[in-house]
């Protein structure tokens, strides 16, 4: 899977393509349970083409990674049934001043999980960005999913929950939300899957063919609109001067096929630092490099 031309995300797998499911197993193998030292629990053999919490469970050590996705051990998950703002999004409050929705969904986030032990129920799989799972987190009896939307610092995202039983429910604590004026409802946003889109017809618009995925040749790695440090590699790609050391493709199906993979949505990996400072320049590498070292010694995908 991969972007579609309004540049939604097609990394969601529907609820119906049950099908998918068991790459929840060959992604959370028995040999890679043990590499993980107990950090990460799941019942990946025999797993049934529906999910239940009870056959379908990943619990571990989680830190956020944005304001929707969360790493439990070194299992980068994605949560079920909400949006939070990109990295870089800004939102308006009631005086119309810009504030950093994006990194406070971030740090809301990473105040209700860090190095908190979650249980996580798998509801889908991502066949796309290492195909990660789709999940629902508890801290105990309290869901992150639903604390994210109680703050209004995430929205619903209905095409992708309306058909399961929480929908209600989750759409109450919206509403709730909304009239209390928390989080982005305190003034305008952009809803994150919107201010996606708008990026990546920005771009559309000025890539060859209109393939706006920018791929790194030396380090196999590409950026969506939304990646750290795209629009420094735009730029040098559209270089004349530097455009053999760029490929350009138009979802992120191609380029996975291709061999590449995808760099965070923000921050690098401190392994490959030295990579992006050679290819893009000491410019792209102060606005999105950070100390800390991926799990596994390898990117995370945003």
């Amino acid at each position: 899977m991969g972007v579609t031309s309004s540049g939604s995300l097609r990394g969601w797998v529907g609820l119906g393509a049950v099908a998918a499911l068991p790459l929840v197993a060959a992604l959370i193998a028995p040999t890679e349970l043990v590499a993980l030292s107990g950090a990460i629990r799941a019942s990946a053999i025999g797993m049934p083409t529906k999910p239940s919490p009870s056959s379908t469970t990943i619990a571990g050590v989680a830190r956020a990674k944005d304001g929707d996705s969360i790493m439990i051990g070194k299992l980068d998950t994605r949560l079920f049934g909400i949006d939070a703002p990109e990295h870089d999004q800004i939102c308006q409050n009631t005086d119309g001043d810009s504030w950093p929705c994006g990194q406070e969904a971030k740090a809301a986030l990473a105040r209700l999980v860090n190095d908190k032990q979650l249980r996580c129920d798998v509801r889908d799989v991502e066949p796309i960005r290492g195909r990660r799972p789709i999940v629902r987190c508890f801290d105990g009896n309290h869901e992150i999913n639903v604390e994210m939307v109680r703050l209004g610092l995430a929205v619903v995202f209905d095409r992708y929950v309306s058909a399961t039983p929480n929908y209600l429910t989750l759409q109450g604590i919206e509403s709730e939300a909304k009239a209390a004026g928390r989080g982005m409802w305190a003034g305008t946003f952009e809803r994150p899957e919107d201010y996606r889109a708008n990026r990546w017809e920005r771009y559309k618009a000025r890539s060859p063919k209109g393939c706006p995925i920018v791929a790194t040749v030396k380090s196999k790695v590409y950026r969506t609109p939304w990646s750290g440090g795209y629009s420094v590699a735009f730029e040098k790609a559209s270089s004349p001067g530097r455009a053999a050391e760029f490929v350009w493709f138009c979802d992120e199906e191609e380029a996975v096929k291709a061999g590449y993979r995808v760099v965070p949505a923000q921050g690098l990996c401190a392994s490959h630092e030295h990579d992006f400072r050679s290819e893009l320049g000491e410019d792209a590498v102060r606005a999105t490099a950070t100390s800390a070292a991926c799990p596994a010694n390898r990117c995370n995908s945003d």
